[in-house]
Formats: structure tokens, C-alpha cells, sequence
């Protein structure tokens, strides 16, 4: 079975439904204030902490830099303020057609290209801005899809697949599904990442066939 590396939390157990969710995210405003269910800013710690995070998972784990996918991405924060610092390329997933907008345009402003991916409405755009960090241009895909409807592609896969406030809308089952198929697209080395979660590294790691 795959190594997993474990964080200090506790899982989280489920029992709302996806879809319920994504239904009230399109009654509240695109924004932090309206995501974060009024609070108006989040701790700069936050996103400290997760950049800290991955660049630990690369450094020793060796987790690539290809390619991320932003799972319940909303209006973008994880993206903007963590992922695009790290990979050349986002996936950015989101049911509600409102947050996915506000996150393409946070992200990328108006300026993308329609690329339409099977099964899913995806836009994709390229972020050209300076950037201090190794990474300096990000490329996005936007995909309006839930994790209870999405399909992996085949030939794409990913270096780290980042799941945060989307685990508490979704059941155990939907969950623990798309946690399966997310397994096989991850890359070598590749990883999943959330709070109060398992990460678990790709099977074609070195250390594949060792014990938790």
C-alpha cells in the first residue's frame, strides 16, 4: 500500500452533502467575507503555514512542481496566496459558477482562453506577473465540477492535490471516493494534502512498499 504521512489531526467526519453546499455557495457574496461565513480576513499565518508546508513536501519528499489541483477551490485564495508560489501549472475546481469567476478573475483577470475539457466547463488563462518565488508564470484551468461529479483525465497528473474547507461538505463516502481515484493521478512523489487529514504519497514513490 502507499506510504502516507499523517498530520497531527484528527480526521473530520462528514455527514452534509456536496451538493447542499454548493447550492449555498451561490447565496453568498464572492468574497473572503462571504466564504468564511463573515469573518473578513483570514490569519496571515494561514497561508504562511501551508507555503511552509510545501515547501517541506518538496524538499523532502520530493514532491514535483508540475502540476496542482485545487479541490473546492472557491473564489481562489489557496491558489493565489499558496499554489501558483509553487507549481507551473493550477487546476482549479469549484462547483459554484459564481466562485469559480471571482476566482478566474482574481487569478488571471479577464484575459484567458477557452479550452473546453470533456465532462466539465474549463476556461484556462496564464498568470505572466513577476514573482519572487521559483515559480515566476502559473498556468490555470478553471473547472466548474464537485468532487461527487468530477473525472480525473487519464493523461493528466499531479504533484499535489490540496483539499481544505471542501472536506467538511462533503460525506464520508463522496470523500472517501474521490480520495481513491485522486490516488491514481497523483505523479511520482506526488501528494494529497488537507487538514485534518491523511496525505498520502503516490504508489511509484521509492518508499512504495514500506508500512505507515
Amino acid at each position: 500500500m502507499p506510504r502516507q504521512l499523517r498530520c497531527c489531526m484528527h480526521a473530520k467526519n462528514a455527514h452534509s452533502t456536496y451538493a447542499r453546499h454548493a447550492v449555498q455557495d451561490d447565496a453568498v457574496p464572492a468574497s473572503v467575507e462571504g466564504v468564511l461565513g463573515g469573518e473578513q480576513h483570514v490569519a496571515p499565518w494561514d497561508a504562511v503555514e501551508s507555503r511552509q508546508f510545501v515547501e517541506m513536501l518538496q524538499r523532502e519528499v520530493c514532491m514535483g512542481a508540475a502540476r496542482a489541483l485545487d479541490v473546492g477551490a472557491g473564489i481562489g485564495r489557496v491558489t493565489q496566496d499558496v499554489l501558483r508560489h509553487y507549481f507551473q501549472g493550477v487546476d482549479v475546481m469549484e462547483p459554484s459558477p459564481k466562485m469559480l469567476h471571482a476566482a478566474r478573475v482574481a487569478l488571471c483577470g479577464h484575459g484567458g482562453v477557452d479550452e473546453p475539457t470533456p465532462g466539465a466547463a474549463t476556461t484556462a488563462c496564464a498568470d505572466m506577473a513577476a514573482s519572487s518565488t521559483a515559480v515566476s508564470t502559473t498556468s490555470y484551468r478553471f473547472i466548474q465540477s464537485g468532487i461527487h461529479d468530477f473525472s480525473f483525465e487519464p493523461d493528466v497528473l499531479y504533484d499535489c492535490i490540496w483539499l481544505q474547507w471542501v472536506i467538511g461538505c462533503a460525506s464520508d463516502v463522496q470523500l472517501i471516493d474521490f480520495l481513491r481515484a485522486a490516488g491514481s493521478a497523483l505523479a511520482p512523489h506526488g501528494c494529497q494534502c488537507g487538514p485534518r487529514c491523511q496525505i498520502q504519497r503516490s504508489a511509484h514513490g521509492p518508499d512504495a512498499g514500506a508500512g505507515g
